[in-house]
């Protein structure tokens, strides 16, 4: 055999080990994926992290039968125009811009009254502010099929908001899908109507999702996945209060000497067996025990599935409870709910193919995802863009505000069973079925850095839960929520931090609640670690 003979034989040799093996290590990988599969089909346990049977004395709530509303205001009087109606000039602006909508008060002659948005957003219609103040509504939407003052006179007459679909001629290019909804300015009485302007031509991922999900009229949600209808209950235990959340009813407006603070996030601030086992209500016990006080108030504003942009949107709805402190603990569904997505249409060629891989897609999922620095400008384009807009806003008003860092299984130290379980919920329940366990855990320690980075530059308060809360099935029930020890420890953590914290102890000392032995807190006061 030649030289030339020789070496074509020893690689094609190597060649056919290294596919034998590649298809060894792919068949090994399809195996566990098949354990990961098996894995989430129940809960695994720890003899030295759970709780023995009947540890946990607080019992779940009973819901028997769909949950209902009996508002204490009709329904179809409580909606945008009787709420814009009741609002000052400053918080109709403020409303306008965090909602980046373009909103305008007509009258019965399709003429704008006045005119509220932000200049950036309104490209994206097709018009801009001054094209709403000049042109009549009818000029605006020149759809021959959206006939637009009998609109106004339908929603005016029958006092119920009405919304239409128009499009908006664009010069150079197709014409944009614009969506007009109408609400009666201030309920019966009045012949003005709210009309706010929509561009479903680019409309965000959880809102398409949410359109196609819920009817219009869903028994639950007001908004989907942002606002909760109120005074819901199911088979006589109450779900919402007087003002859509899940807490006691908030009296408002906001009595003399009660300190107020509202915990903002998603299901992870919602989550508790009972009311009294959510970890606001936790952290208000805490509170007031520590400052020997019953008028400090924690009310839980937590709103299943809602990511950084419905917070944003609603932070009117947060200013108007009047709170001296704002907790926010939220990321988990801006990454799954808003980014997995995101990644999955922007994957390059080479990504489609190799996600082809078991192999690949448990152990080299890096592979996958974007790179590093554009991850971060996504981070920062979407949620830290709206965290920031949330925190000026509170401040213009004199509100403090606390960040939390998210928290997430211990990844390091999960036992083998404990990974293919989180790995199961992550790919069946939270979109992950191309980014892998460690990899999430990665892309969350990479907001909290982002975070503590955000709070510094801003100056505002960092709350250090996810440092100090770590642990697999004995703290999460998946890879976000938590077991009644989870929710407890994290109470404890951002207990801790309200009356450890200086500048933030120091605000509750000042409106004039006393500490143990009758000195002020901030005197009681052990450094925070």
């Amino acid at each position: 055999m030649t030289r030339f003979g020789k070496g074509l034989f020893g690689i094609t040799v190597i060649l056919l080990w290294a596919i034998v093996a590649a298809l060894g290590l792919e068949l090994m990988a399809r195996w566990e994926c098949r354990l990961i599969e098996r894995a989430g089909l129940r809960t695994p346990v720890h003899p030295d992290w759970n709780p023995p049977p009947g540890a946990v004395e607080t019992p779940p709530e009973t819901n028997t039968g769909p949950l209902t509303a009996s508002p204490s205001v009709p329904e179809a009087e409580d909606h945008l125009g009787t709420r814009f109606a009741s609002m000052n000039e400053e918080d109709r602006i403020l409303y306008a811009q965090l909602r980046e909508e373009t909103i305008v008060v007509y009258g019965t002659d399709g003429r704008a009254v006045s005119a509220y948005g932000r200049e950036d957003t309104m490209p994206a219609l097709g018009f801009d502010l001054r094209d709403v103040r000049d042109k009549a509504l009818n000029e605006l939407l020149v759809d021959p099929n959206t006939p637009v003052l009998p609109v106004i006179e339908s929603a005016i007459r029958q006092a119920r908001p009405v919304t239409v679909t128009a499009l908006i001629p664009l010069q150079g290019a197709s014409p944009r899908v614009v969506e007009a909804s109408l609400y009666p300015f201030g309920g019966h009485g009045h012949n003005r109507v709210v009309c706010v302007f929509r561009d479903i031509t680019h409309m965000p991922l959880t809102e398409r999702t949410a359109r196609s999900t819920f009817p219009d009229e869903d028994p639950v949600w007001k908004v989907p996945w942002q606002e909760y209808r109120k005074n819901l209950a199911a088979g006589g235990v109450r779900f919402t209060n007087n003002v859509g959340f899940r807490d006691d009813d908030v009296t408002l407006p906001k009595p003399p000497g009660v300190f107020r603070i509202v915990c903002i996030g998603g299901s992870t601030t919602l989550e508790g067996g009972s009311i009294g086992t959510t970890y606001p209500n936790q952290v208000e016990r805490a509170l007031r025990d520590r400052f020997r006080t019953n008028t400090i108030e924690v009310i839980n504003c937590g709103v299943g599935g809602i990511g950084s942009l419905g917070e944003c949107r609603r932070t009117p709805d947060y200013i108007r409870l009047e709170p001296d402190i704002a907790i926010h603990y939220n990321f988990v569904n801006d990454l799954c709910h808003n980014f997995f997505p995101l990644w999955d249409e922007q994957a390059t060629a080479r990504q489609r193919i190799l996600r082809c891989s078991m192999f690949i897609n448990l152990h080299i999922n890096n592979w996958l995802l974007p790179p590093p620095q554009r991850i971060e400008e996504q981070y920062g384009f979407l949620t830290f863009r709206n965290l920031r807009r949330m925190r000026d806003a509170f401040a213009r008003r004199g509100i403090e505000t606390l960040f939390c860092s998210f928290a997430c299984p211990d990844y390091p130290n999960l036992t083998r069973e404990e990974r293919r379980f989180f790995e199961s919920v992550l790919r069946k329940d939270w979109q992950g079925r191309y980014v892998s366990l460690k990899n999430y855990v990665r892309l969350t320690e990479l907001y909290n850095e982002r975070l503590r980075a955000f709070c510094e530059e801003t100056g505002s308060n960092y709350v250090p839960v996810a440092e100090h809360l770590k642990g697999g099935v004995n703290f999460f029930t998946d890879i976000c929520h938590m077991t009644p020890a989870g929710i407890g420890r994290k109470a404890e953590i951002i207990t801790d931090y309200l009356a450890q914290n200086p500048r933030v102890a120091g605000r509750i000392s000042r409106s004039g609640y006393r500490g143990p032995c009758g000195r002020s807190e901030q005197e009681n006061r052990v450094p925070f670690e």
